[in-house]
């Protein structure tokens, strides 16, 4: 679909279960391709991509960390310079530092 200056290029396939309350890019130093979501399924999933061209990238699901907080995955952001390295925020109260092995 496109809309105005934006066109959609891709998807994650079946990314949840449930509502995804949020999705992060890695970052550029931590190796191009990795995107980090989490949602009401308190479940986090880490895709990376595995082909396609710039204006249809490829996405597969790399690893998931299930039943992460008790409840919802409310944020998940990586690291700014350490591509390995995630936080995520919960319905459980608590921020949890995660290390995704490469």
């Amino acid at each position: 679909k496109s809309d105005g200056h934006w066109k959609c290029v891709g998807q994650l396939p079946s990314a949840h279960e449930f509502a995804i309350y949020s999705v992060h890019c890695a970052p550029s130093r931590a190796g191009h391709g990795r995107i980090a979501s989490g949602g009401a399924d308190d479940t986090i999933n880490i895709y990376r991509e595995v082909g396609g061209t710039s204006d249809a990238p490829l996405f597969a699901l790399d690893v998931s960390a299930e039943g992460a907080h008790q409840g919802d995955v409310n944020c998940i952001r990586w690291h700014p310079k350490d591509g390995s390295t995630l936080a995520s925020t919960g319905d459980d109260g608590t921020v949890r530092i995660w290390k995704f092995s490469v």
